[in-house]
């Protein structure tokens, strides 16, 4: 049996990390993380999307405890039914 609370805050961890890296990232490296990201869309040609202003502290904040928030519920719900399914 998993235990749903600790997978799903250490799922949530692992988000907020990788969410703070992706930023720093696009900060220091911006042209890297879009070229990143267009190769993951592969024929979608994602140039008219490209920011023209650099993220807002309140959209940072915002966007990293929303994504957080909803990993942290995905992964609870995941774990439970887990270990529903599993008995």
């Amino acid at each position: 049996m998993i235990n749903s609370q600790v997978l799903a805050n250490a799922v949530a961890v692992v988000t907020g990390a990788v969410y703070i890296v992706c930023r720093v990232l696009a900060a220091v490296a911006p042209n890297l993380v879009f070229a990143v990201g267009q190769s993951w869309f592969h024929t979608i040609n994602l140039s008219s999307m490209r920011a023209a202003a650099p993220m807002a502290l309140g959209v940072f904040l915002l966007g990293l405890v929303s994504s957080v928030a909803v990993v942290w519920l995905v992964a609870y719900a995941t774990a439970e039914l887990y270990n529903r399914w599993a008995k």
